[in-house]
């Protein structure tokens, strides 16, 4: 107990001196205009039954859905907020298998008296990017606004006898060329292969309609470092949604190697440039390489031929 009071203690004197650093900054954001962002989720809580208070509140209804393997719990975020017009409004998230997928994760925003005015939106599952717009009419997550409605999901059309909203159309973020070029290819000589994904088991011999294709891009990322994305598409490394995908830096150390939702037009790196966001997943851009390859030096670029979104 003496241990867990000086803990609170701890935590206490440092929330006031991070906000005596802080205000001044927030004070010179006013000045100029600007609005110091906030955070989303006051509480963060790991479900372990369907009776935890946070879980009972917000996502009973998902009761029957969720699957927890021990080793993933369910997390359960909650925050409140006044919107434009005055009402205070509950905003959470649930961080579950299978609710999420590669759409996001499940965020709900209702009255405190239980209305929801925003049910079944998937937002990108970087919480610490979710925030109320300066005007306090659209929740934001990860440069996708969603407007918050005036009246509860499915009233208007329950009103009208057309039975319940359907699910909410968000307002996409900004288009992003992510990839500049794309196309196929047909074996292990193409110089894109060469350079980024030659360690790969290509199923070479798959029958038509299959193909492989490869896409390459650059940005810069927080640092400033000059970046290089690429995703491969093959019948034999990708799954049902997801293929691979790797960024490296100019002089070829890898710094991530993972696998992504296979909709390349999805894909994009979020406003402050340190992830990469796919579909509604956010991948952090690691600081340091995974591994050190030995890239080829790629020709010529040749134009984009077949452009693909699926697999």
């Amino acid at each position: 107990m003496r241990d867990h009071f000086l803990s609170l203690l701890f935590r206490l004197f440092v929330a006031s001196s991070l906000a005596a650093v802080l205000a001044p900054g927030a004070i010179g954001l006013a000045h100029a205009g600007l609005v110091a962002p906030k955070t989303m989720y006051l509480d963060e809580t790991i479900i372990r039954s369907p009776a935890d208070p946070a879980f009972a509140a917000y996502w009973s209804d998902e009761a029957n859905v969720i699957v927890s393997d021990g080793s993933r719990l369910p997390v359960v975020r909650t925050g409140y907020f006044t919107d434009a017009d005055g009402r205070r409004l509950v905003v959470t998230m649930i961080d579950a298998i299978p609710l999420c997928n590669i759409s996001g994760c499940p965020v709900r925003i209702q009255t405190e008296q239980g209305e929801k005015l925003l049910d079944r939106v998937y937002a990108c599952d970087l919480a610490e990017d979710h925030h109320l717009s300066a005007d306090g009419r659209t929740f934001i997550a990860c440069d996708e606004k969603f407007p918050i409605p005036k009246t509860p999901a499915g009233a208007s059309q329950l009103a009208k006898g057309v039975g319940p909203a359907s699910d909410f159309v968000p307002v996409p973020p900004p288009k992003q060329q992510l990839y500049s070029e794309q196309r196929n290819f047909d074996g292990a000589k193409d110089p894109l292969f060469a350079a980024y994904w030659s360690d790969q088991k290509i199923w070479w011999g798959a029958p038509p309609p299959a193909y492989h294709s490869i896409s390459v891009g650059q940005f810069t990322d927080a640092g400033g470092r000059k970046l290089i994305v690429t995703t491969l598409y093959d019948p034999g490394e990708c799954g049902m949604q997801v293929c691979p995908v790797r960024i490296f830096t100019e002089s070829g150390d890898m710094l991530l190697d993972t696998v992504a939702c296979n909709a390349n037009e999805y894909h994009r790196i979020s406003s402050d440039r340190h992830y990469l966001i796919a579909c509604g997943h956010a991948i952090r851009i690691p600081e340091t390489a995974s591994r050190v390859t030995e890239p080829a030096i790629p020709q010529e670029p040749v134009r984009a031929q077949n452009s693909q979104s699926g697999g």
